[in-house]
């Protein structure tokens, strides 16, 4: 890299901790640095068919690709349709446009949802409504089994290129699995926080479990064809840009993989003393230095050894 200069005043999670690691190489600041914040400047259209729930859904449905549980857009005018034509099950309901478990319900008869929604106490707007992954695929606890999914990462950059950290996590309830327990999301849902200021998982970096070998090829050729299909919306003339993905996974009871969500630009965690700092993010951070900022910079060719390039994708 032959000027090692960067200029980032964003506070996002990435720019922060991509930041952190440039420091740590002995880049300097300098206002004058060609890469700066423009850097994190996706398209919308880009952003949002990532981030947005039931963008994703659509966009998985117009390529015919059953990764994700049955999934339907809800609003405030169609929900008595929708309705109508469920099948009985468990269903989720997700605002479309919040992370972190905000404002998540879980209904475990169609009867609940439509009371729900004839409710004046709920929240409005674009909602998805997903089948419940039910019986799901349990860790084994101390007494019970426990509920998990799996956050990956993949790295975008433009021209389009995708790449796959092999290291995730495991975010494992606390709450013992109870399907029979229909008062609490807790042990239902794994997401990192339900309650202000309560945690409902412990994170486990995905190569303490002897599990995630069995079922990672399945996430590698699920994301190879996510992102080939994905490359042919993504115009040719978008150059320097990087993009930071958090996608999780579910597996069932007879381990059949399901791709839930896509977040783009997760909270990355900036506290040295993060339980995942050491063991996943540092090396994360520091292979995104070693690999993906000369991919952008074209300063290097030389082959990946940490992250995996995605195939399929389109290169220019």
């Amino acid at each position: 890299m032959s000027s090692k200069t960067y200029h980032f005043l964003s506070r996002s999670p990435s720019a922060v901790m991509l930041a952190e690691v440039l420091k740590k190489n002995d880049w300097s600041f300098s206002p004058n640095a060609t890469l700066n914040d423009s850097l994190f400047d996706i398209p919308e259209d880009i952003s949002c068919a990532l981030e947005y729930k039931h963008v994703l859904a659509d966009f998985l449905k117009k390529h015919d690709l059953n990764f994700a549980p049955l999934t339907h857009y809800i609003d405030d005018v169609n929900y008595n349709d929708v309705i109508r034509n469920l099948p009985e099950g468990k269903w989720i309901l997700k605002p479309s446009m919040l992370n972190n478990g905000q404002d998540i319900h879980l209904f475990h008869q169609v009867s609940e949802l439509l009371r729900h929604y004839q409710s004046n106490q709920r929240m409005g707007g674009p909602q998805v409504l997903q089948a419940y992954i039910d019986p799901p695929h349990l860790l084994q606890g101390p007494q019970l089994g426990h509920k998990y999914s799996l956050r990956m990462f993949v790295v975008m950059t433009f021209p389009y290129q995708a790449f796959l950290y092999p290291t995730g996590y495991f975010n494992i309830c606390l709450s013992p699995y109870d399907t029979h327990r229909t008062n609490s999301l807790e042990g239902h849902l794994s997401n990192e926080h339900l309650i202000a200021g309560r945690r409902n998982v412990i994170q486990i970096p995905s190569f303490q479990y002897p599990i995630f070998q069995s079922f990672f090829p399945k996430i590698q050729k699920m994301l190879s064809v996510f992102f080939q299909h994905f490359s042919q919306q993504v115009k040719s003339d978008i150059y320097q840009k990087i993009a930071f993905l958090g996608i999780d996974f579910m597996l069932d009871a007879n381990e059949n993989l399901f791709l839930l969500e896509m977040n783009h630009g997760p909270c990355f965690p900036a506290a040295k003393d993060h339980p995942l700092q050491e063991k996943l993010y540092q090396p994360f951070w520091q292979a995104c230095h070693d690999e993906i900022l000369p991919i952008i910079l074209h300063s290097s060719t030389k082959p990946l050894k940490k992250f995996q390039e995605l195939s399929g994708c389109v290169y220019t």
